[in-house]
């Protein structure tokens, strides 16, 4: 993955104003977004708002969600099936795993009647890694899954039409890889890979995907309405969509709700459906019957710099950090429901073996590296201190404002057990905290992670020795070998298998410190059903249905 993915878990909050002008070509007339009224209406809170709403640049969790019911993709997400064909009717692979040749559903339109063809793909690909364009959902197609010349492309050295995406005709798509990547349908299922009309963004005048005419939707539904400085969207039907007569709901009003009050009283009054909620209104709601928790495809650790700190290098040292958590406790009294203690990399409900097994379902397989035992985590730290020849580590942890007062129980924690041992702590603005990171100006720091596709290699690729999120600089050639070997493995079993093994190398190693998996809570109307969360904690609100 590269560097621009950290937005996804760094700008989770940033705020967009759309412009309300634009090109008309939506099916119906925008509708009245003070009512949202009508049996069958969901209207869903959020405590934010997307970005952009351009599929091509998206790249907050918000975005995702928001682009969700208006976006058709090759690929749709099913939290029981995994990826099944939404616009494709199939696929093939080739041999060496390295070429698939997709083919299109007949008749299948955006919201404005025209028709989508494979030639929408290429122009949408090819919008991704443009450098014109300047995505940050570049990463998707260099650093996930290689595009074939897709760095050649996206440093100029190549023309667009060398990518390896191509229209065999209207129906055919065929793209090429650089090496096989085995969860290659995941990435059909993200906003970056669905189809974009050329001639529609000509029209749009550089105003594309700012405002509802000039937003074209190739999913179940179609933006008709933001209201006034961009805290409401709101999504009507799309006529022409392939799967129209399995959407139950009249309409979809996604909005933004600034507070735990307010958020407290849009659900009381019936004004929302669902609330995707905070911490701080899990404290008001812990015995809702209603509330629902999920943890899944978020990571957050603490990660050294290897190159800068001395101490950190020290194996023992890291096993000591690692064993003087205690993080059910932790987990208990801090952040209430929702989130989990982690002692490993990959987390539960995000990857499966094909019997069905969670990757993760032995939650104490790495007990003895990571969990809790002062004792233990003093006889690391003392053999750690010898063979640094100190007496006592002092190291700087980095983070973002508003992580205080979970640091300080790290920090107490940590220089309760460990004698000798200071943390100073440095409080940064998330608008710094990836700058810093990139800088390597920091000994530890607290940060996240977010699978984008629900396979191990999504966590285990980040400590990878050329990966360009891998801040510490941790290297370990036997790790490396096996993310290889794994990525050029074919047999889905055997791939697993490496995987596990490239997991017990890495925590054997101890290079990042697991803290916790986070959860998504959300509070949902006993009115509703169908509405389902993915690995991710993305909502799926197209086949909803009132009750």
């Amino acid at each position: 993955m590269i560097k621009k993915k950290i937005f996804k878990l760094t700008l989770l909050f940033v705020a967009s104003v759309f412009i309300l002008t634009g090109c008309g070509n939506n099916a119906e007339d925008s509708v009245n977004l003070s009512a949202t009224e009508g049996a069958e209406e969901l209207n869903v809170a959020f405590m934010g708002l997307p970005a952009t709403m351009d599929a091509h640049k998206a790249y907050t969790n918000y975005d995702a969600q928001y682009l969700d019911p208006c976006t058709g993709q090759l690929f749709r997400i099913d939290p029981v099936k995994g990826a099944v064909p939404e616009l494709a009717e199939g696929y093939q692979v080739s041999e060496d795993g390295k070429t698939y040749t997709v083919r299109l559903r007949d008749n299948i339109r955006y919201s404005n009647g025209t028709e989508i063809t494979a030639h929408d793909f290429v122009y949408g690909f090819r919008r991704v890694v443009d450098p014109k364009e300047a995505s940050n959902e570049i990463f998707v197609f260099e650093d996930i899954c290689e595009l074939k010349n897709v760095f050649k492309v996206n440093n100029g050295e190549l023309p667009l039409s060398e990518l390896g995406v191509k229209a065999e005709d209207d129906r055919t798509l065929v793209i090429e890889l650089e090496n096989p990547c085995p969860y290659f349908l995941y990435v059909l299922t993200m906003p970056a890979t669905s189809p974009c009309n050329e001639e529609f963004v000509r029209e749009c005048n550089g105003r594309y995907a700012t405002g509802p005419d000039t937003l074209l939707s190739s999913g179940p539904f179609y933006v008709d309405k933001f209201e006034p400085l961009g805290i409401q969207i709101h999504y009507s039907p799309n006529p022409y969509y392939i799967n129209s007569d399995n959407v139950k709901l009249s309409g979809i009003s996604f909005r933004q709700v600034a507070n735990v009050q307010q958020a407290e009283m849009a659900y009381q009054t019936g004004l929302v459906d669902a609330i995707n909620v905070s911490k701080d209104y899990l404290v008001l709601s812990g015995d809702d019957p209603n509330l629902r928790s999920v943890t899944g495809g978020v990571i957050y650790y603490i990660n050294g710099n290897f190159e800068k700190s001395k101490a950190f290098q020290n194996r023992n040292i890291r096993l000591a950090l690692a064993k003087a958590l205690d993080r059910d406790t932790i987990m208990k009294d801090f952040f209430r429901a929702g989130n989990e203690s982690l002692t490993r990399i990959i987390p539960r409900n995000c990857t499966y073996e094909s019997d069905g097994t969670d990757f993760a379902y032995d939650s104490d397989r790495y007990k003895d590296l990571c969990g809790y035992d002062p004792d233990k985590a003093k006889e690391y730290w003392e053999q750690g201190l010898k063979e640094l020849g100190v007496s006592e580590v002092e190291l700087e942890l980095v983070t973002r404002s508003g992580s205080e007062e979970f640091i300080e129980i790290l920090k107490d924690g940590w220089e309760e057990i460990l004698p000798g041992f200071k943390l100073n702590v440095r409080v940064v603005p998330p608008s710094q905290f990836q700058d810093i990171r990139e800088k390597g100006d920091f000994d530890m720091y607290y940060g996240g992670w977010g699978a984008d596709y629900p396979d191990p290699n999504s966590f285990l690729d980040i400590l990878g020795s050329d990966s360009s999120v891998n801040d510490g600089h941790y290297s370990n050639p036997q790790y490396d070998r096996l993310l290889q070997e794994a990525q050029l493995e074919t047999d889905a079993d055997k791939r697993l298998e490496i995987l596990h093994k490239a997991e017990d190398t890495v925590m054997n190693d101890m290079p990042m410190i697991p803290l916790y998996s986070q959860g998504e809570s959300w509070i949902i109307s006993d009115r509703i059903e169908g509405l389902d969360i993915i690995f991710s904690g993305k909502l799926l609100c197209n086949l909803a249905k009132k009750k």
